[in-house]
């Protein structure tokens, strides 16, 4: 007979969960299911797309192109900003923001390290008050680097 395992032994039945659950991320999902039941569902995603269309048309506005170009593909709650390829180091707009403006414009994830931001608008965040103060921490954080966008215009 083959001898027990670790968790065989450290636990008096093999059908209890020996792990802690994420007690922090429960509390979360129920207050962001209470927010949607009294806002309503329709609701919700109304101001959410209203909210990423706001934040879409400032990004544009700033110079900046929306890495998803058929606004019927992107998602209203994050928003990935293609990274001019004239701005060698991205990064230092993240940090400007992230350590002066407590604003998190987040980088890409692989595969688009260092080709995109990303800014997210969800739940409560999602508000027209938020977005503006988005766009001017872009706005701030290229500044602060010596960036200026090539408005369409211009070009």
């Amino acid at each position: 007979k083959n001898s027990p395992s670790l968790s065989e032994k450290s636990l008096p039945s093999p059908h209890i969960y020996h792990h802690t659950p994420p007690i922090n991320t429960l509390f979360g999902l129920r207050e962001t299911l209470t927010i949607i039941a009294q806002e309503g569902l329709q609701a919700s995603w109304k101001k959410h797309r209203e909210n990423a269309q706001l934040l879409w048309k400032g990004l544009e506005d700033m110079g900046l192109e929306v890495f998803i170009k058929d606004p019927d593909y992107r998602l209203p709650m994050i928003t990935p900003i293609k990274v001019p390829e004239d701005l060698s180091d991205p990064y230092r707009v993240n940090a400007f923001v992230n350590t002066n403006l407590d604003i998190e414009i987040a980088g890409g994830l692989p595969p688009l390290v260092g080709k995109v931001w990303r800014i997210g608008l969800m739940g409560y965040n999602s508000t027209p008050v938020n977005v503006e103060k988005a766009l001017n921490a872009m706005k701030m954080g290229l500044q602060h680097i010596g960036y200026t966008p090539k408005i369409k215009a211009e070009l």
